[in-house]
């Protein structure tokens, strides 16, 4: 084989893995957007791009959109379980969100942080859309948040950003009034 006919053929072979690397690439962001998570209070194997096991046991599992973040949390408990995004000290100025499966029927209530340990709840509905279930004793809720919301200033979430999330849960009681089992500070990016 000749040098020339040599460079010809590795020339063609590289422009051929160019134009397989991009149509892979399209190919893999056309499938991406159609792997939104189903809020359906059930979080299936691969559903989500993202997971944490935290310390406390909970389970966090996220994706987003252009649009939305979506959240998929398991509490090692059948009680209440609660999140919080961004809070400037321990609870203080935390979006949080607190959810209850009782007798079927979820609760579900948008809090503010209004002191490093105390909650109360807000007019304004953080979450776009929400579900759960218990199985085996664990409380599993999935949600959609608007990645920045101009009715609620302060909750601008950008991808490629870290984020602190606190959380906590109850073993066992869906009251919003009763005291966590368990608490915790993570760090996630979105």
């Amino acid at each position: 084989m000749t040098k020339k006919l040599l460079s010809y053929l590795l020339a063609f072979l590289l422009l051929a893995l160019l134009i397989f690397n991009i149509s892979g690439t399209v190919l893999a962001q056309e499938n991406d957007a159609a792997d939104i998570p189903e809020i359906d209070g059930i979080i299936g194997e691969e559903e989500y791009g993202n997971f944490l096991e935290t310390d406390i046991g909970m389970k966090i599992y996220w994706d987003y959109d252009e649009e939305f973040l979506y959240l998929g949390l398991v509490s090692p408990g059948s009680g209440w379980l609660a999140f919080g995004i961004e809070p400037t000290l321990r609870m203080l100025d935390a979006r949080i969100i607190i959810a209850a499966l009782e007798e079927g029927e979820l609760l579900i209530e948008s809090h503010i942080g209004t002191s490093p340990t105390a909650h109360a709840a807000t007019e304004e509905d953080y979450t776009r859309e929400a579900a759960a279930s218990l199985e085996e004793e664990q409380l599993i809720l999935e949600t959609k948040i608007l990645l920045q919301d101009e009715d609620f200033p302060g909750l601008e979430i950008i991808s490629g950003e870290s984020y602190t999330l606190i959380l906590a849960y109850h073993n066992s009681s869906t009251s919003f009034t009763t005291r966590h089992s368990a608490r915790t500070t993570v760090e996630i990016e979105i």
